[in-house]
């Protein structure tokens, strides 16, 4: 096997295990906006289990991007990483890809600044990570070349029910009380 098939290897499985832990995220922040709780999950668990796979999933997507940028046969370059819908190969499945992650990007970062920012500003932008979570979704879709296998339809049906399924009882609640809940965590807790 050469270092290009290893390399292939490690970006289709960094993609997918992106698309699940961001998914993760997604649905872990839908639940903690309702205010979920239980005592088996208390609320500052589940904000910084949250914050966690948040990191991972950016780190994996991080790596899912260098890799294939490190195959020669990707034909992908460092700017069709960075600036959307560029890209020789597919511009369109990988700009979306490109553009999910930016935002996904945008919405952590502003996590890590929301003291600086302020509250109200820092919820009107991770409203943002629902069209990330939707553009990624979109990329794998249409730039995997697992997409049209049993495990990769799998794979993304449950992704989508599951922040599906969340999204639908967040929308309702959302709708009956016209906020957002606030994000709690314990004194002293670090910030993701």
């Amino acid at each position: 096997m050469d270092l290009n098939t290893i390399l292939w290897i490690i970006g289709r499985s960094t993609g997918m295990v992106g698309v699940i832990l961001l998914s993760l995220a997604a649905a872990m922040g839908l639940a903690l906006s309702m205010k979920a709780s239980s005592p088996r999950f208390p609320r500052w668990l589940t904000t910084e289990l949250h914050r966690y796979v948040t990191i991972l999933a950016v780190v994996v997507s991080v790596v899912h991007l260098v890799v294939l940028w490190l195959d020669t046969q990707s034909g992908l370059s460092l700017i069709s990483l960075v600036v959307p819908f560029t890209s020789g190969w597919d511009p369109v499945a990988v700009g979306v890809g490109v553009l999910g992650l930016e935002i996904t990007l945008i919405v952590w970062l502003t996590t890590r600044i929301r003291d600086r920012i302020g509250y109200r500003s820092w919820q009107i932008i991770h409203r943002a990570a629902s069209i990330g979570w939707v553009l990624v979704i979109a990329h794998g879709l249409l730039a995997g070349t697992d997409t049209g296998s049993t495990w990769a339809v799998i794979t993304y049906a449950v992704c989508a029910a599951l922040v599906v399924g969340m999204l639908i009882p967040r929308m309702i609640i959302g709708r009956s009380t016209g906020e957002v809940a606030p994000d709690v965590r314990p004194a002293g807790s670090a910030h993701s």
